[in-house]
């Protein structure tokens, strides 16, 4: 008996939730579940758990069911070994961290476009928040 099986919680409700990936994570990605962007880092994420790392986690991108936008989501994983000390099964959660990115890149862009103006002939520069009504 596996102690983090829910043995309570009826097989017809699992297989509406669970589905198996043969040859993973390779079968994952075929399946267009990552996005083409981060295929390397779930993959450099997936050969260190094969390597025998105890944990791997990453940042990657994930097609969204609901729209055509990417869902950004941290994974970590923890690896549980057999009696030799080799990886026999790892088991992963997910942190949506979207909003997280999203602003990152909003505030690179706005970085990049402070930087690309002609400071030689402004005469003043401000940033406006909206939300706040604030300006800087």
């Amino acid at each position: 008996m596996n102690p983090f099986i829910d043995n309570e919680f009826d097989s017809t409700e699992k297989k509406k939730y669970l589905k198996i990936y043969k040859n993973f994570p390779e079968s994952y990605i075929n399946a267009n579940k990552v996005d083409k962007e981060s295929v390397d880092t779930f993959l450099e994420i997936c050969q260190r758990l094969k390597d025998g790392e105890p944990t791997a986690s990453g940042i990657c991108a994930f097609p969204s069911k609901s729209s055509t936008n990417l869902q950004w989501r941290k994974i970590q994983y923890i690896n549980f070994f057999d009696e030799d000390g080799k990886p026999s099964y790892a088991i992963g959660c997910s942190t949506n961290v979207t909003e997280a990115i999203n602003q990152q890149q909003r505030f690179n862009e706005e970085l990049t476009f402070r930087r690309e103006v002609d400071t030689d002939h402004l005469l003043e520069f401000l940033a406006v928040n909206l939300s706040r009504d604030l300006i800087t």
